[in-house]
């Protein structure tokens, strides 16, 4: 079923952005009456420039530039100088400058109070055709400019914008473990908006008593909404999708024009939280009438605030395994400036979100409607004291929806806190806490929980179907801390080989900041989200040779202290610049003087081992004899059928163990690792079964794989056994 979301979303908005002085009070405390018209008066050092005969040819924040006709314009320094062209500006003159075809006046900004001695203005401006079509005809309107944003998107109309088949995001992006597929987009809807303006203020003896901006009016948005996800991502993109648009206009106070330049930015947009691939269908209808602002009265603030709201929800479908949150927005900023100077600006975001959560027996889904509104100035109309004023005025969110589903068998996890990463056995499942391992192995598993800035969480879980649910609370580690540095390889490099070397260095760090050496002998790398162990030297030094894959890998190396701290490694991410090969499998060991043998058996019975280093299709490139290894087994282009891996331990020599770790790698997929395997015995001839370690069995068909099955030929299995029996001696 295609995912959809409808959501009609009501707005009334209102802005309310005053400044200036405190309104007076009588001496019996009651406001002092508004001037009448004909109280109107403009300083006596103002010029218009238009009534003055000039006309602008251009404007700087310092400097404004005339043209005129007939004899030199009346303009001195200490006028205040007013204009409605290039969107109006109001500026003290400190200089004049005849330039022979005009005239160069250096100016600084001047405010409405060093103007208007006292005045009011009390207008609505409504953006709506025929009203706009009225305020040109009374000389109140300039023009408008409207650009559109996005491709797909139409104005049908001044107050109707279509937004079918608008592509909000298709492609590639960068998940929680890797490049995630994520596709967005609108099929079809429409948003419209047709605010009325209103602007105002009260200017006495030179000082402001009150100043008012209020935008009211309605936001429609329809939409059906596609949203699909291929795996676990957390991705918040605003792109603008629709248009801005400014209107200027133009109102008397007195003789005296005042310009008013307003720009509505309109932004329709979408985020998602997504711990797995997610397909929903959900559909809403919600609308709300708000009135939201603020009045600067009495030298402070007062908010106002008001919400009434209606909701209806539709049919909802939810599929995840983990909690999931999808959010559609439409969000409209408005911003006003007078004679071209900002002022002050709101902005609104309303939006629908669909969440999800799993409990212990049960999934629950939600959907809410939520808004916030902010107020703010970005400069000084007045005066400075509101300078870079910014105000949260309201935020509300309410419950549209709320169902809740039986969950299916599997493994809750939680933690505290939450976002912990979860791994099995030594491999990350693509989840975070709290999340549904839903078909969980039964028997019993290592389950991981790592979090950075916290110790790991480990335990061997025994799962024997049904819902199991496992709660961690996570610690933070205490000085001293293992502090890891990836030397090689380094992050971003490009690297030509599916096998490459990994060194680096672990310390502890006490509290005083000081590095003394870290207690422990090993440390695990993680490899695009799969464990394995690396050894660490007496000088906490580690060196290691790893299997890459294609394009991306991320790695980082973790190491827990003596006394349980944990820390990790910065991330490094490396990028395979390779055609893969079909199979790749490469052994080390953690000891210095063990002679450990990495063994493959083809399709056809062919034995790689280091008597017989190539077979068909394949080939292993040593026989490493003093410790560690790497030995490596490469296949580039893979016989089919099945694939046996073993390894032998040939000599312990000086050591009285060792610890061996392979790691397979096939059709360039994402490595796996099998170990650490200990081994205790050594026998030079293969003939004990103490010295052997099963590894992994895998088919190879018609580029498909197959890993960890059962050999079912007992032909096969009857020759493996001869192979290892009675290996010949190294020479």
């Amino acid at each position: 079923m295609t995912p959809k979301l409808k959501a009609v979303l009501v707005l009334l908005l209102v802005l309310i952005a005053p400044s200036g002085c405190g309104k007076d009070k009588d001496d019996d405390g009651l406001m002092d009456p508004p001037p009448s018209a004909d109280e109107t008066q403009i300083s006596d050092n103002v010029v218009v420039a238009n009534a003055a005969g000039l006309s602008l040819t251009s404007k700087t924040e310092t400097e404004l530039n005339f043209s005129y006709q007939g004899s030199d314009p009346q303009v001195e320094p200490g006028d205040i100088l007013v204009g409605t062209e290039q969107g109006g500006y109001l500026r003290h003159v400190s200089s004049v400058e005849d330039t022979g075809d005009g005239v160069r006046i250096t100016t600084t900004e001047a405010t409405l109070v060093d103007a208007i001695q006292t005045g009011t203005l009390n207008r609505t401006l409504s953006f709506d055709p025929e009203s706009l079509e009225k305020a040109a005809a009374e000389g109140t309107y300039l023009g408008s400019r409207v650009n559109y944003l996005q491709k797909g998107v139409r104005v049908d109309g001044l107050d109707l914008i279509s937004l079918n088949d608008v592509m909000i995001f298709d492609g590639q992006v960068q998940g929680d473990h890797g490049e995630v597929r994520a596709h967005a987009r609108i099929v079809s809807g429409s948003l419209s908006f047709s605010p009325d303006l209103e602007i105002g203020f009260e200017v006495e003896d030179s000082r402001v008593k009150e100043f008012h901006t209020i935008a009211g009016g309605q936001i429609d948005f329809d939409a059906s909404l596609e949203i699909d996800v291929s795996g676990g991502l957390n991705y918040s993109p605003e792109p603008t999708l629709v248009y801005s648009t400014s209107y200027t206009f133009v109102q008397m106070v007195g003789w005296l024009p005042v310009v008013e330049v307003v720009t509505f930015d309109i932004v329709a947009g979408y985020s998602f939280v997504f711990d797995a691939e997610m397909t929903s269908v959900y559909g809403v209808t919600s609308g709300a009438a708000i009135s939201a602002g603020a009045q600067y009265s009495n030298d402070s603030w007062s908010p106002i605030f008001g919400v009434q709201p209606t909701a209806l929800a539709g049919e909802t479908s939810f599929g995840a395994h983990a909690e999931a949150e999808a959010r559609a927005f439409v969000r409209p900023r408005i911003s006003v400036e007078l004679y071209s100077v900002a002022g002050p600006n709101l902005q609104i975001e309303p939006y629908v979100s669909l969440n999800g959560s799993a409990g212990t027996t049960e999934w629950c889904a939600d959907i809410n409607f939520g808004y916030g509104l902010d107020l703010g100035f970005s400069a000084h109309i007045l005066d400075l004291e509101l300078a870079n004023f910014n105000q949260v005025l309201a935020s509300d969110e309410i419950a549209l929806f709320d169902e809740c589903y039986q969950l299916r068998s599997g493994v809750l996890v939680n933690s505290i806190p939450e976002g912990a990463t979860i791994s099995v056995d030594g491999v990350s499942t693509g989840f975070v806490t709290p999340a549904l391992l839903e078909e969980f192995p039964l028997g019993t598993h290592g389950l991981r929980l790592s979090l950075d800035g916290y110790n790991d969480y480990t335990v061997d879980l025994f799962y024997d179907g049904g819902v199991a649910t496992v709660t961690a609370v996570l610690t933070q580690p205490q000085p001293p801390i293992p502090v890891i540095t990836i030397e090689s390889p380094e992050d971003q490099a490009r690297i030509s080989s599916q096998v490459t070397p990994l060194r680096g260095l672990v310390q502890m760090r006490r509290p005083d900041g000081a590095l003394i050496t870290f207690d422990e002998d090993t440390a695990i790398l993680s490899l695009n989200g799969v464990d394995q162990t690396v050894a660490v030297d007496p000088n906490g030094r580690f060196v290691a040779t790893i299997g890459i894959v294609e394009g991306a890998n991320r790695l980082r190396v973790r190491a827990t202290s003596s006394n349980g701290d944990t820390g990790y490694s910065d991330l490094v991410t490396v990028f395979g610049d390779f055609a893969a090969a079909d199979i790749v499998i490469i052994l080390s060991w953690d000891t210095p003087t063990s002679d450990l043998d990495l063994h493959v058996w083809n399709p056809i019975g062919q034995h790689a081992y280091y008597a017989n280093k190539s077979i068909d299709e394949g080939s292993l490139d040593i026989d490493d004899r003093v410790g560690f290894g790497p030995e490596t087994f490469t296949a580039t282009h893979a016989l089919e059928g099945t694939y046996t891996v073993k390894v032998n331990s040939f000599s312990l020599h000086q050591d009285d163990y060792s610890n061996a770790g392979v790691t397979v790698v096939l059709d360039g997929a994402t490595p796996r690792t099998y170990g650490p395997y200990l081994f205790e015995t050594a026998d030079f001839n293969g003939t004990s079964e103490a010295a052997w370690w099963d590894v992994t069995v895998f088919q190879m068909a018609n580029g498909t794989r197959s890993v960890d099955v059962s050999p079912a030929d007992p032909t096969r299995v009857a020759r493996i056994e001869r192979d290892m029996a009675g290996l010949p001696e190294k020479k």
